[in-house]
């Protein structure tokens, strides 16, 4: 198991690689970072703003904002994820019905 003296580790190689290597400034390290875990939260939440800003302790229009700063958009999330699992059925349903036409359609007996 890793300790979080190890990540801390880790994260200051990143730091120091960031920094030296790519030759960013600290503020564009954060905006990096800062970044990056926006996208992270709303991947963990399928697109879901609500749950994304509970999540980062944030109200929902706060996190919009953010999103609208880095250039996310919700469209970059396939939102059926975070609905119940019934919705999910009905989903699947509908795309197998896509793929597989019934052939008795559009025939009269």
């Amino acid at each position: 198991m890793t300790t979080s003296q190890e990540v801390l580790t880790t994260f200051d190689g990143l730091l120091l690689r960031l920094e030296r290597d790519c030759g960013l400034s600290i503020p564009e390290i954060e905006q990096v970072l800062h970044r990056a875990i926006v996208k992270h939260v709303l991947d963990q939440t399928h697109g879901n703003i609500s749950k994304a800003a509970q999540m980062r302790g944030k109200h929902r229009n706060g996190l919009s904002r953010e999103m609208k700063k880095f250039g996310l958009s919700i469209k970059q999330w396939d939102r059926r994820g975070s609905r119940g699992a019934r919705r999910q059925k009905v989903y699947q349903a509908f795309a197998a019905a896509e793929t597989h036409p019934n052939p008795r359609q559009g025939v009269t007996p």
